[in-house]
């Protein structure tokens, strides 16, 4: 749509002062501040993670994601907290490598959402499949690009768990994921 990138800019603006006025005034309210991180999130999403339709922005992201990072680390050993700084560390990692170039900065942030991600089930008795499958499969794919024999583990760790999640949740999505992580080991 003509002017859709401008109405799209204009509503991440607004959102982002909207959202940076409700984390001040969040308090110790965790439901308010969960909401306003996954926002973060979302805001880093569309302003410059190429995975998703954005504005080129990648440095904004990676200031959206921090902030998401931030406020859902206050919040404690939850499942959603864990997952969504998870989820954002290993965006961090994507973007310093694919938008940014920083590979040496990708990789830690990847290792970083990883670790996070692993100790998940342990602290909450939640599985956590999607965002070990998704930290580890991210951290396959840049490390293809640098040191292919490095892909090997994590890419075989996010089969594995893949198919440890089709198994206790079988439907398209999980199959899909599934073959998705055979496709990028080449089985």
């Amino acid at each position: 749509l003509v002017g859709a990138t401008k109405a799209r800019e204009l509503l991440v603006k607004t959102s982002l002062e909207y959202l940076d006025s409700l984390a001040a005034d969040a308090g110790n309210d965790a439901s308010l501040q969960s909401e306003v991180a996954s926002a973060y999130e979302k805001i880093g999403d569309v302003q410059g993670n190429h995975l998703f339709s954005n504005l080129g922005r990648p440095r904004d992201s990676l200031e959206s994601y921090g902030k998401a990072v931030a406020i859902a680390q206050r919040l404690g050993a939850s499942e959603p907290a864990l997952e969504l700084v998870a989820r954002s560390y290993y965006k961090l990692g994507y973007i310093y490598n694919f938008a940014l170039g920083r590979p040496s900065d990708a990789e830690a942030k990847m290792r970083l959402a990883i670790r996070l991600a692993d100790s998940i089930p342990a602290k909450t008795s939640a599985p956590a499949y999607r965002v070990r499958v998704e930290a580890n499969g991210m951290l396959g794919e840049i490390e293809m690009y640098r040191n292919p024999s490095a892909a090997l583990d994590p890419l075989r760790r996010s089969l594995q768990i893949s198919r440890d999640w089709a198994a206790a949740l079988p439907n398209s999505e999980t199959k899909y994921l599934v073959s998705t992580a055979m496709s990028r080991l080449g089985v």
